[in-house]
C-alpha cells in the first residue's frame, strides 16, 4: 500500500483513504452494515489506516457504522478523520454538543483528524465572528483533536484569504483531472502545495462520474489501455501528485475496495502521454456543455440579483455528468434570490459577454431544466 509521511504533523498515513458517504445500502436506503464493517475491515488489513466520515453521511448512521468497525483496531493503528457540520453551528455552545454527539456515535476517543465540514467565503466569515476555531483549538488542548483542518466547497478565488488566516494543519478539496479545470482545483491545490499544507483529495472519481465516461472519453482510454478501468486512470492522476497525500475513496462495494486496494498497490508513476491522454478525456467532457460560457465573469454584479456565471456552470456540470442529485442541490443552493427566475431580460449583461452569448434566453432555458430536476 502507498504510503506518505506527513512531516509537518509526525505522522504516516495510506495514500488510499476510505471515504465513509457511499457506504452499501439496502432497499431501505439504510447501510448494510454487515458488508459495509467487512468492506472497512478488508481495506484495514490491506494498509488502508486514514477513514474519512461525517456528521451528515448516511443521516448519521456512517459515523455509528464506522464505530462498529474500528473497535476492533488497536486506536493507535489508524487515524480517523470527522468533520463539524457548520451549517448546524449558530454558536459555540452548538461546537460542544456537535462534537460530543459525534465521539458518541464513533466511540473513538478522539479524532485524528477534524474538519469545518464545507467552508465557503459566507460560512467563514461566520464562523471567524462566531470564534468557531478557538473551541476547536480548545478540544484539541484537551486532546480530543490532534489535527484541524477544514473541507473547502467555493471558488478558487476566496481560498488564499482563508488558508493564510489560520496555521491549518491540513486541508481537503474537491481534485480530479477534470475538477483540475472546471473548477480550478488545480490553482487551489498549488495554493496548499506552495505554503506547505497537505492536501486531502476528495471526490477523485468525481462521484462515479470519471468510471463511466461518456462515448469519445471511454474511447480514448479504452485503446491507451485494456487493463486499467476509467476509475484507476482518475485514480492515478491524482497518484501522480505528490502533496496529493490523502485520495480518499468513496467505495460502495467490495469490488472497489479490492480494485483501489490492488491499484495503490502496483501503480507506476504517469508518463507525460499517460497526461497528455487524461488531457484529451477531459476535453471530451468540457465538449459536451452547451453553452459557450467561459467563466470569465465579465457578467457579475445584476442588477436583479442573478448569478449567472454559477448558474450555467451548474448546467454544465450536470450536462457533463448526468447527476441530477447533485444539479438539484446545487441549484437550491443558489437562493431563490440569484435564479434566472428573476431575470427581467434586461439584455445588459449581453453586451459585455465576449462569448456573445444570448443570457437571458440561455439562462430561460437553462432555469427550466434545472427546476424540474
Amino acid at each position: 500500500m502507498y504510503a506518505t509521511t506527513l512531516e509537518k504533523l509526525g505522522v504516516r498515513v495510506s495514500r488510499l483513504g476510505f471515504g465513509a458517504m457511499r457506504l452499501p445500502t439496502g432497499a431501505d436506503q439504510r447501510i448494510d452494515r454487515d458488508e459495509a464493517v467487512k468492506m472497512l475491515q478488508y481495506a484495514y488489513d490491506h494498509g488502508v489506516n486514514y477513514f474519512d466520515t461525517a456528521y451528515g453521511y448516511h443521516d448519521g448512521e456512517s459515523e455509528v457504522v464506522l464505530g462498529q468497525a474500528i473497535k476492533k483496531w488497536s486506536r493507535s493503528s489508524f487515524y480517523l478523520a470527522d468533520k463539524l457540520p457548520l451549517w448546524l453551528v449558530s454558536s459555540v455552545d452548538d461546537v460542544q454538543r456537535l462534537f460530543d454527539e459525534q465521539l458518541r456515535r464513533t466511540g473513538a476517543g478522539h479524532f485524528d483528524f477534524y474538519l469545518l465540514h464545507a467552508v465557503s467565503k459566507e460560512r467563514w466569515d461566520k464562523l471567524w465572528e462566531l470564534g468557531v476555531l478557538r473551541e476547536v483549538e480548545r478540544l484539541r488542548e484537551q486532546g480530543k483533536i490532534r489535527f484541524i483542518g477544514f473541507s473547502y466547497h467555493d471558488k478558487a478565488e476566496y481560498l488564499a484569504e482563508i488558508l493564510d488566516a489560520y496555521a491549518w494543519d491540513f486541508a481537503q478539496i474537491q481534485i480530479n483531472y477534470v475538477d483540475d479545470i472546471l473548477l480550478e482545483s488545480g490553482s487551489m491545490y498549488r495554493m496548499l502545495t506552495e505554503r506547505g499544507i497537505p492536501c486531502i483529495a476528495m471526490e477523485p472519481v468525481r462521484g462515479g462520474g470519471l468510471a463511466k465516461l461518456p462515448g469519445a472519453g471511454a474511447d480514448i482510454l479504452k485503446k491507451a489501455s485494456e487493463s486499467c478501468s476509467p476509475a484507476g486512470w482518475a485514480l492515478r492522476w491524482c497518484l501522480d501528485h505528490e502533496n496529493m497525500r490523502v485520495i480518499l475513496s468513496g467505495m460502495s462495494t467490495m469490488e472497489q475496495v479490492k480494485q483501489n486496494v490492488a491499484l495503490f498497490r502496483s501503480a507506476a508513476p504517469m508518463a507525460a502521454s499517460d497526461l497528455a491522454l487524461l488531457g484529451q478525456v477531459r476535453d471530451a467532457y468540457l465538449a459536451l456543455n452547451t453553452i459557450p460560457c467561459t467563466g470569465c465573469g465579465y457578467c457579475r454584479g445584476c442588477d436583479f440579483g442573478v448569478s449567472i456565471q454559477e448558474t450555467f456552470r451548474i448546467h454544465s456540470v450536470y450536462q457533463m455528468f448526468g447527476s441530477a442529485e447533485w444539479a438539484k442541490f446545487d441549484y437550491k443552493s443558489m437562493g431563490a434570490e440569484h435564479t434566472p427566475n428573476n431575470c427581467t431580460g434586461c439584455g445588459a449583461c449581453v453586451a459585455l459577454c465576449p462569448q456573445h452569448i444570448d443570457i437571458p434566453a440561455r439562462l430561460a432555458e437553462v432555469h427550466g431544466a434545472l427546476s424540474a430536476l
